[in-house]
């Protein structure tokens, strides 16, 4: 079938596609000119000439490319994409070609201090940057000019040193009261799955108790509603702060659960903020009528007071308190919890830089009861305040400034000391990369490692770590704009782990595999230590273990007074025996417990790492030199003992290894070291202690142990708990008339494994504990008598006349 076209038609269709194309050469054209006119704007300084710019809605939807820098780009290509390397500068533009504005980003500290503390009248915050704070009411974040004045004005005098031990005392308590609620008081090591949930709650506790002046409880916060508390409707809206951005007015309306309780939440929180704000200004009327002008001092009190003194237009009105609150609740609790959760990932990694801190604490308390923190030792725990600010200058909750050139200005983007100006355009956007100028060789030396000793206080070789020209520290942003809350979340931090490591050490807590195997130290570092941006940006959400600090450790001495046996008999041993391969076929007679799979075992060992690393340090306080470790151990110790003998004194080197995961004890291409280890050197000395009575009755009461230095008994008496039949002490005896009688230690003493249950059984769990209790009584030590075969006896006219000498032969010696 043919179609037919009439001519006017066939018109119709080439005007529509002149049309078209006519539109088409409008839109290139527009977007060359505006291309064209970007590039003027930055006066074309080099950098990346994009479709659309870095922060725009269309790069957002856009997954990360070389053409499309993401919203994170200045931390994801810090390492391999750096576009300030490219380009050989540290002042780069971006200007795009689609969408958006042409952009200006400096890692430059000097070009930094230009924007930032040049004066608000070259450069401010831009509209174009508004935050989600501006849903809650025009806010000190969001204002710019006067605007920005005047909240500034009214705020100052609330951030002062009654609110900072304000801050300090609910943090002693709230920490107190957490310990208590969690059960953790009593408990000796502590599994975090969440380190968020536990810095986001304690942060948005302590500001509902100094910004609302709501009673301060971790278990049962306060409640608006009968179906949510206030704590409850700050955790939604802080999960859900770019909600009312990005969702059309509808959306507010579907009827899904989560919906409705999020807009409950919205709703019982503003009905809630201007009820306090009537409720407080009439208090304060009331108070200044009866002639007592003393406000409360929580700050949302302190707020509304310095608005009702600045009176009429230079006050704020109730939207711009309630903007300033919500600005100050957010910024100032989601940076304090990222930062906590980062701070502890970072020492979690590194033991010695924990107990350097705690023997700050330690200082600091010597003397008080119950080594009690007061807000007046803020000025001196200026080590665990570095601790903090490390970590904010790894992962700066702010990682870039945002500012707009206010007016025509001139830059000295410089690299040298050779001046270069650049001319910056009234409108044009300037970003002041945080993340770039704190990873920046130029003013920190390795700047990827977490080093907290570049902020100590008075620091006599801080030039080597903080470089010459970087001033002070600039997590907080620098400036006449620059946090106005930073003393109040550093107070909170320090307070928060000064406590903490007071009390409890902490650890990286691995994930283990469904086939058993664990994560190294490398592939959590790997997992934890990435960018996670909602309002700031922060690292991974990841699980942390807390283990009970011991009071410093006075080690008993090695043990040598057990009774010695000089009953005639002849023998050999005691001696060590390192027998993975029994474990692996089931045990020889360890009945009960059984042998847990390798998910059981690697899983425990995990949980045993606080116990033997606590053990380590013990011996390092001991003597022992401890050696840096690749990721399979989980620690090397050496030292040099001085053994008696019939020949005299001499010295044995002695090495202690702990693999990071339980299956490393079963590995083929280990088995050699272990057994050098257990069998063939000096650190583990075995003995035995025998029984009274007869001959015979004495070799039944037999007790076979490793005679050692307490730290390392209580590390193989928990292997032997751990892994069934593993490690095997074993004698054997030849009992006169008898036979002979072999003797086998496979579990410690029952009373060692009671004294140490608050420990073992959190490792073991419950029923598995039991189940090892219950075998040291019954199974620990197996004695059994093979008869002589008196027909096959040779005759022996030696003489084995009992002798001093330790010679292992006569038997008549505790050899």
């Amino acid at each position: 079938m043919t179609t037919l076209v009439s001519p006017q038609g066939a018109l119709d269709i080439s005007k529509l596609t002149k049309t078209l194309a006519l539109l088409g050469a409008l839109v290139v054209i527009s977007r060359v000119v505006k291309f064209i006119q970007g590039i003027k704007a930055v006066n074309s300084l080099s950098g990346f000439r994009i479709p659309f710019a870095p922060f725009s809605v269309p790069s957002g939807l856009l997954p990360d490319s070389w053409w499309n820098p993401s919203f994170v780009f200045v931390w994801k290509w810090r390492k391999n994409r750096n576009v300030y390397r490219r380009f050989g500068r540290d002042t780069v533009s971006f200007v795009p070609f689609l969408h958006g504005t042409p952009m200006i980003f400096t890692r430059s500290l000097e070009v930094g201090r230009q924007i930032l503390s040049g004066g608000l009248d070259a450069f401010d915050k831009s509209p174009a940057f508004e935050g989600p704070f501006q849903f809650w009411g025009p806010n000190i974040v969001d204002a710019y000019g006067d605007q920005w004045r005047k909240h500034r004005k009214i705020s100052s005098p609330a951030f002062n040193s009654d609110t900072y031990a304000a801050v300090w005392d609910a943090s002693c308590k709230l920490f107190a009261d957490m310990m208590s609620a969690q059960g953790w008081a009593s408990q000796d090591v502590i599994e975090i799955p969440s380190i968020d949930s536990v810095t986001f709650k304690f942060s948005l506790t302590i500001f509902t108790s100094v910004g609302f002046g709501v009673p301060l409880t971790w278990s049962q916060p306060p409640s608006q509603c009968e179906e949510l508390s206030i704590q409850e409707c700050l955790d939604i809206i802080t999960k859900t702060l770019m909600l009312p951005i990005i969702a059309p007015s509808w959306a507010w309306k579907l009827p899904f659960e989560w919906m409705k309780r999020t807009r409950r939440a919205y709703d019982t929180m503003r009905v809630y903020m201007r009820s306090q704000v009537n409720i407080i200004r009439e208090n304060i009327r009331s108070d200044a009528a009866n002639g007592d002008s003393k406000p409360s001092k929580d700050l949302f009190s302190l707020l509304i007071h310095a608005s009702e003194d600045a009176g009429g237009k230079r006050g704020l009105s109730d939207d711009e308190l309630i903007g300033d609150v919500f600005s100050f609740l957010f910024a100032g609790h989601d940076t304090t919890a990222h930062s906590l959760a980062a701070t502890l990932a970072f020492l979690a990694l590194d033991f010695d830089i924990q107990d350097e801190l705690v023997s700050q604490v330690r200082e600091v308390t010597e003397g008080r009861d119950d080594d009690t923190l007061l807000y007046e030792d803020y000025g001196k725990l200026d080590k665990i305040l570095a601790a903090f600010y490390e970590s904010i200058r790894m992962f700066p909750p702010g990682p870039i400034v945002p500012r707009e050139a206010k007016r025509d200005t001139i830059l000295n983007i410089s690299d040298t000391n050779e001046p270069r100006m650049l001319i910056v355009k009234k409108g044009t956007q300037v970003v002041v990369d945080l993340v770039g100028i704190h990873y920046h060789p130029r003013y920190y030396s390795d700047p990827e490692v977490y080093r907290p000793s570049r902020w100590y206080a008075k620091k006599q070789d801080q030039s080597s770590d903080v470089k010459e020209g970087a001033g002070d520290f600039t997590g907080f942003s620098f400036g006449p704009r620059s946090c106005i809350g930073r003393k109040y979340s550093s107070t909170e931090a320090v307070c928060f782990l000064a406590h903490l490591l007071r009390d409890w050490r902490v650890e990286p807590s691995f994930m283990v595999r469904p086939n058993g195997q664990v994560e190294s130290v490398d592939e959590w570092q790997e997992r934890v230590f990435q960018a996670d941006v909602m309002v700031t940006l922060g690292i991974k959400d990841h699980g942390v273990r807390f283990v009970r600090r011991r009071p410093i450790f006075t080690p008993p001495p090695i043990s040598t007074d057990f009774p010695v046996d000089h009953s005639q008999m002849g023998g050999e041993g005691p001696y060590l025996r390192f027998l993975n391969e029994g474990f692996r076929q089931g045990g020889a007679s360890m009945n009960p417990p059984p042998p847990m799979d390798d998910k059981q075992l690697n899983e425990a060992y995990i949980r045993a790492h606080a116990f033997l690393l606590e053990r380590v340090r013990q011996l390092v306080e001991l003597g022992w030199e401890q050696h840096e470790t690749d990721g399979s151990l989980l620690a090397c110790l050496s030292y040099t003992r001085v053994l008696s003998t019939f020949y005299g004194d001499r010295e044995s080197r002695v090495e202690l290894r702990l693999p990071r995961t339980a299956s490393a004890w079963f590995e083929p291409a280990l088995d050699p070291q272990w057994k050098k280890m257990f069998e063939r050197s000096d650190l583990f000395n075995t003995r035995r202690r025998r029984g009274s009575g007869s001959a015979s009755d004495r070799y039944a009461d037999t007790y076979l142990y490793v005679d050692v230095e307490a730290p390392l008994r209580d590390i193989f008496n928990f292997l032997q708990c751990l892994i069934p039949d593993m490690l095997v002490i074993i004698r054997i005896d030849d009992i006169d008339d008898v036979g002979e009688q072999e003797s086998t230690q496979r579990l410690p003493s029952s009373k060692w494994v009671e004294d140490y249950a608050a420990e073992l059984c959190p490792i073991f769990g419950e029923e598995r504990f039991e189940n090892v209790a219950q075998a040291s009584r019954k199974w620990g030590c197996l004695s059994q008598t093979e008869s002589y075969d008196w027909g096959n006896d040779e005759v022996d006219d030696r003489d084995f006349t009992a002798c001093d000498k330790e010679c292992g032969y006569c038997g008549r010696c505790e050899y």
